[in-house]
């Protein structure tokens, strides 16, 4: 037998059982014109006034050079912020599908469970495999500038997780156990905790906090995934490429977030958003529907020609419309998430019509009823 804890079947309009674990749970400066100054036309002046006006001038000229320098400087050093930015984003992207996919591999089967020594060479595997994990968390911490909180906070869970698989004994609930509890597992309440602290695209409180109650690596790169993603900060830093509609497409062109972004009509009525394209990801952050919607797509590498959309909903704003929507998941007072596939030919359409079926802060009840009456007395 093996652990099936990966099996991703959908229904016949592919989207995923709401009942399934989760596993996951995104301006250049303007140049400064340069304004010198001169005499003009004839001068009635004295010798000293015209020496005295073309030393302030040259001095006014010379500060005016200094600025527009000055800008100039600020521009390269914001394009370098912003490559810089993108690298680590597209690091972090490789490293995040990584980490997953050492994560399924590692699940014991038949062979690994058949008697003790296999067992045994199992849990060995399983130790090494987890300490391997750190040096990408670490690389994480570095490129995006997390802190030493941070970075202590990850070194006790590696150390916790070693001690703990050192301490394990070798029958097979064992091992299942400490696949289930040291790489796989993601608690229900561990979710909920990480989504209260993402509002609007701002992570609040110290993350090392809630790294501190993290269980498995699943659970601690949910966290390290919550709190990058949920920087705004840091994705504007990512070049911008385009805008229409109140929509930005930033990162590489000629990505999942181009087709994304060709595909919103102007009459959407999208608000402000920002569409971030990276190698084959793509990463949606829609202020004006839910509070703060995101949306991550990727293609889906079980079933080629597909790609795998994970959404959040930070805000619980109409629940009837939040239970329509495709493939929704897990549903809490902090919000709901889930995710559908669809085919890469139709992601635009596709991704156009599923905003278009999210609730915007106007489908409060409360809201919507003054919205009502207010245009009931307009029309009287």
């Amino acid at each position: 037998m093996r652990f099936n804890f990966f099996n991703r079947a959908g229904n016949k309009e592919q989207n995923f059982r709401a009942d399934e674990p989760e596993t996951n749970p995104w301006d250049s400066l303007s140049e400064i014109e340069f304004a010198g100054g001169g005499l003009t036309g004839p001068s009635t002046e004295s010798t000293e006034e015209v020496e005295a006006a073309d030393f302030e001038t040259s001095a006014a000229s010379g500060i005016e050079d200094s600025e527009t320098n000055s800008g100039s400087f600020e521009n390269v050093e914001q394009d370098e912020q912003g490559r810089q930015t993108l690298e680590a984003f597209k690091h972090f992207f490789e490293t995040d599908v990584k980490i997953k996919e050492a994560i399924a591999d590692i699940a014991p089967d038949a062979a690994d469970l058949y008697d003790e020594s296999s067992r045994m060479r199992y849990l060995d595997r399983a130790a090494r495999e987890f300490s391997d994990f750190q040096p990408d968390f670490q690389a994480m911490i570095r490129e995006f500038q997390l802190g030493e909180n941070v970075a202590d906070s990850t070194k006790d869970f590696f150390n916790r997780g070693e001690e703990a698989l050192a301490t394990s004994n070798f029958d097979t609930d064992t091992i299942a156990r400490i696949y289930q509890n040291q790489f796989y597992g993601m608690r229900g309440g561990f979710m909920d905790e990480v989504q209260s602290r993402a509002v609007g695209y701002t992570w609040f409180r110290d993350p090392s906090k809630l790294i501190n109650r993290a269980d498995s690596v699943n659970e601690l790169l949910h966290a390290f995934h919550s709190t990058i993603m949920n920087n705004e900060e840091n994705l504007q830093k990512i070049p911008q490429l385009d805008t229409k509609y109140g929509v930005t497409l930033r990162g590489e062109a000629d990505g999942l977030g181009s087709a994304i972004y060709d595909a919103i009509p102007e009459d959407l009525d999208i608000g402000v958003t920002d569409i971030i394209s990276v190698d084959d990801k793509a990463l949606m952050m829609v202020r004006d529907r839910a509070h703060a919607l995101m949306i991550e797509a990727e293609p889906l590498k079980e079933r080629p020609g597909e790609i795998i959309v994970h959404y959040n909903l930070p805000k619980l704003i109409d629940r009837e419309m939040v239970e329509a929507l495709p493939g929704i998941g897990r549903i809490s007072k902090n919000g709901a998430s889930g995710r559908f596939a669809v085919p890469e030919a139709e992601l635009g359409e596709r991704l156009v019509d599923f905003i278009g079926r999210v609730p915007t802060d106007d489908d409060l009840p409360e809201i919507r009823r003054i919205l009502e009456e207010r245009a009931k007395a307009s029309e009287q």
